[in-house]
């Protein structure tokens, strides 16, 4: 199953690489991608993954997701 969401406060490669690694650690996800220029997430993972479990995974960082 693939997932977009559009990431907010990202501004440099650390930030992709922060927020790539607290989205994987959600149970079900297999990969996740985020594009720095235009902040989209792109989350492969065995079940639905909502936008709550995303920002909750971020709740730590600077960085909010929304729907894409």
């Amino acid at each position: 199953m693939n997932i977009k969401f559009k990431l907010n406060g990202l501004s440099c490669e650390g930030c992709v690489r922060t927020s790539e690694q607290e989205i994987s650690k959600i149970e079900g996800v297999s990969a996740v991608q985020v594009d720095l220029k235009s902040g989209v997430a792109n989350i492969e993972a065995s079940r639905e993954v909502n936008l709550e479990e995303i920002n909750k995974a971020l709740e730590d960082t600077d960085y909010q997701a929304e729907s894409n």
